[in-house]
């Protein structure tokens, strides 16, 4: 079956009719990673946020999702990006450069001796996005530098013993995604057929509604299978999956 090629923001994809958008030439997940990255409108944070980009947004530019899992898992044990767990979503992870997440951390937390050891002691040898109170403790970090942790946003509780890895302007962040999220997703169901072109979808001025702005959500559903692309002759169909 032939392909046409279709725009999706400023990436170049290709899809054959009724599957799910795809690269027409896989990229790195990283190259891919730092292309999403720029759809992010840091300057409406004020330098609150950094520049998120949920994992399963990937996908959307690359087909082979075992490919994408096992180099997101690389370059996260290299200490290229670091990964977050936020949304109440068992798959719902948000990726950060490192270099902007250790920047974003220096500039934002009260204590920069603590900052610093905490980027020593436990984030360049924990990988995981969760990490154990007794690990932290055995690090040499007491009861009152693992509150102040918390208080900076660089942990969050997990249950009694564990805490997630955080950082400033997650809560923010969330709020926002969901809210554009919800909003995109209740245009198209309301549209005829419960779909729409995605250069219509585009053109809608949905500056107040959707912070994260259209194209950052077009491949946040696309990721998430929450929409279908249909290639036509007018151009890329956005269809609700259910």
């Amino acid at each position: 079956m032939s392909k046409r090629k279709i725009e999706v923001g400023e990436f170049s994809l290709s899809s054959p009719e009724k599957q799910q958008c795809i690269a027409k030439d896989v990229r790195e997940s990283e190259e891919a990673l730092r292309q999403l990255s720029m759809l992010f409108p840091e300057e409406k944070f004020l330098g609150r946020v950094p520049r998120v980009v949920m994992k399963h947004m990937i996908y959307s530019r690359i087909p082979n999702r075992t490919l994408v899992d096992k180099e997101i898992d690389e370059l996260n044990q290299t200490g290229v990006i670091r990964l977050f767990k936020l949304g109440s979503e068992e798959e719902s992870l948000a990726v950060l450069f490192m270099e902007q997440y250790k920047e974003l951390i220096e500039r934002r937390c009260s204590d920069s001796a603590l900052v610093k050891r905490f980027v020593i002691k436990i984030l360049k040898k924990i990988k995981e996005i969760s990490v154990e109170k007794a690990v932290l403790v055995s690090a040499g970090f007491t009861e009152t530098d693992i509150k102040t942790l918390i208080n900076n946003c660089l942990l969050t509780v997990r249950t009694t013993t564990t805490y997630w890895f955080a950082f400033p302007g997650a809560g923010e962040f969330m709020k926002a995604y969901a809210k554009g999220r919800q909003n995109v997703i209740r245009l198209i169901r309301k549209s005829k057929y419960k779909q729409i072109l995605q250069n219509e979808l585009e053109q809608r001025d949905m500056r107040k509604t959707v912070q994260l702005g259209v194209q950052y959500h077009i491949h946040d559903i696309i990721g998430a299978d929450m929409v279908i692309c249909v290639n036509t002759t007018s151009g890329n169909l956005l269809r609700l999956s259910n």
